[in-house]
């Protein structure tokens, strides 16, 4: 939604992930949907210490 504001892209997007191919839909108040297919392409941890 930031991006959209700025200028720097359209309201509609493709996004290409190692999971598959979402798009995403920019609302005019910035709410953002996102639709397509998931698949799991790994499990992983984050570590809140590195977050600081």
């Amino acid at each position: 939604a930031v991006a959209h504001k700025l200028g720097y892209c359209d309201e509609q997007i493709t996004v290409h992930m190692p999971g598959g191919i979402i798009q995403i839909e920019i609302g005019e108040n910035y709410s953002i949907r996102m639709t397509g297919p998931t698949t799991r392409v790994g499990t992983y941890e984050l570590d809140l210490e590195a977050m600081k």
